[in-house]
């Protein structure tokens, strides 16, 4: 899919790269972005999606048939029951990607974190790996449907730890990544 935009992608790893199950977070820009992830983390991974997606013509029926667990946010009962289905088969050793931000931003910067990743995470007892996306918005014009030639960058960031962490750790570790991410 970037190829055929015209649309080169840079890694950089900072730090240490994970070598077991991992929650992957990433900041939610445009619609590259899961073609960009995909791309960019070196493992297998499962995408957390919000369950209204299913219905969405060709995504629905792709998300469906690919790694994918949905999420019902609308519903915390059903929201806390797929983040512990997500975390099982974390601990089961999958790793998950999931854009904290809940939405697509469509500009430089971060929207405001929901907990949902860093609970999974903290459920899970996996490390979180931030990963920022950077240039997306100057690429992609969600607003006409149209992209252009040009580089997008997506920087793995070092792992962080959640050994230890209750539940009630989610609000701290999420206020921490994101201040790794900005």
């Amino acid at each position: 899919i970037l190829r055929g935009i015209r649309v080169r992608q840079r890694v950089v790893q900072r730090g240490t790269p994970i070598s077991g199950p991992a929650v992957f977070v990433a900041n939610h820009q445009s619609s590259l972005d899961i073609p960009a992830t995909a791309a960019a983390i070196p493992r297998p991974f499962l995408y957390l999606a919000r369950h209204d997606l299913r219905s969405w013509p060709i995504v629905g029926w792709v998300l469906e048939r690919t790694a994918c667990l949905f999420i019902d946010r609308d519903n915390p009962r059903r929201a806390l029951e797929s983040l512990k289905a997500g975390a099982e088969r974390v601990r089961n050793g999958e790793s998950v990607l999931l854009f904290p931000e809940g939405g697509r931003s469509y500009r430089h910067g971060l929207k405001t974190f929901m907990r949902g990743s860093f609970v999974l995470a903290i459920e899970a007892g996996v490390p979180v790996v931030p990963v920022v996306l950077v240039g997306h918005t100057g690429v992609v014009d969600e607003r006409v449907k149209a992209a252009r030639p040009g580089e997008i960058v997506c920087v793995l960031c070092e792992p962080i730890p959640t050994e230890g962490m209750k539940r009630r750790d989610a609000g701290a570790l999420c206020d921490q990544v994101k201040a790794v991410m900005e």
